[in-house]
């Protein structure tokens, strides 16, 4: 496999200018072959492998191919794989494959190899944010003019560590893989057929035990790739061994609605806990501290949080007031980390 090889000199042509193309599919591949699950909404495939001394992982991307399109009458040729693309107003909007790793403790790339094949005369599309014009239209898009008369390499980075959180006692990794980077003197397209990244760190194997939860392993499973292979893996962790756990936070004047579904859950083999609001607070704060007190604390973390009562008004379990714009649920579910991932599922029952 050769090693990663950046081109360092440049010969200027024009800018932001190319002919129409049709559409075509560029084939890498000549096959399926090789391994790895498919990547959400793209052309590639993706193996995850630890490797034999227990201290690196290695993520494979291998591109069966990609799309090259142009309109007529545009500058610009669409090249797609899939729905991500890089998003950076003005300059080439191109496909960008997600690896997401759960992880056990801290891991950082530490090398990056690739296999690459160039296509000359190829001017990326740039990615725009403009709306349409008024009464429908074409998108307008806008160029980044100095990108695209210039001799630097676009994207410079061709992994990037996205995203670093926690979910239930591991660790999150999300790593973006650019395996497409333009050359806009030399109008060429450079394509990794395939890109190896190595990853010091170790993929999670199972979750500590206070945390282990079935329905968190079940969205382990499907969204995230552990220690179980290149395939998106479940987490091993406690998974019907006892009673999951839900925390119950009701609005005083509802308790006396609550004996006949704890019964009912008690009987599907989920362990209730009934706390009434004047206990933990009326404000979101209170709430908020309920249940990280909850989280941290009990010897069983809960799986779930269910708000019975209003989110507004009268009767009300507030909802938390988000920095985002508006006042939601969610952010009550995000204990571990500084990040968004959840780490109690939240639901709400109104009055």
């Amino acid at each position: 496999m050769r090693s990663l090889s950046w081109i360092a000199a440049f010969v200027i042509v024009g800018v932001c200018v190319s002919g129409a193309a049709r559409g075509e599919w560029v084939d890498l591949s000549g096959s399926r072959a090789g391994g790895g699950s498919v990547g959400p909404g793209s052309g590639a495939r993706i193996q995850v492998e630890q490797a034999a001394d227990g201290g690196r992982l290695v993520v494979r991307v291998r591109l069966d191919g990609f799309r090259r399109e142009g309109t007529e009458g545009s500058r610009f040729e669409r090249i797609e794989m899939g729905a991500a693309t890089l998003r950076e107003g003005g300059r080439p909007a191109l496909p960008v494959v997600a690896v997401p790793l759960l992880v056990d403790g801290e891991a950082e790339v530490v090398a990056v190899r690739g296999e690459w094949t160039a296509f000359d005369g190829i001017v990326p599309e740039p990615f725009s944010l403009r709306p349409k014009r008024c009464g429908g239209g074409k998108w307008r898009v806008s160029c980044d003019e100095e990108l695209y008369a210039g001799d630097e390499p676009f994207p410079s980075q061709m992994v990037v560590a996205v995203q670093r959180g926690a979910m239930r006692g591991n660790g999150v990794l999300l790593l973006e893989v650019r395996p497409f980077r333009y050359l806009p003197s030399k109008r060429r397209l450079e394509v990794a057929k395939v890109l190896e990244v190595e990853v010091a760190g170790r993929l999670a194997g199972r979750t500590p035990e206070r945390m282990g939860s079935g329905e968190f392993a079940r969205m382990a499973k499907s969204g995230f790739y552990s220690a179980l292979g290149g395939d998106k893996s479940e987490v091993e962790g406690r998974d019907g061994d006892g009673p999951e756990v839900m925390l119950a936070i009701v609005h005083d004047s509802l308790l006396s609605a609550m004996p006949d579904f704890v019964a009912w859950k008690r009987q599907r083999g989920i362990e209730v806990t009934v706390q009434p609001l004047s206990a933990v607070g009326a404000s979101y704060q209170g709430v908020q501290k309920a249940i990280a007190d909850a989280y941290a604390g009990w010897e069983r973390a809960p799986t779930w949080v269910l708000l019975v009562g209003d989110g507004e008004g009268a009767g009300k379990v507030p909802f938390v007031p988000s920095p985002y714009g508006c006042a939601s649920d969610f952010l009550y579910s995000t204990l571990d980390g500084n990040d968004l991932y959840s780490d109690v599922l939240v639901g709400r029952v109104s009055a």
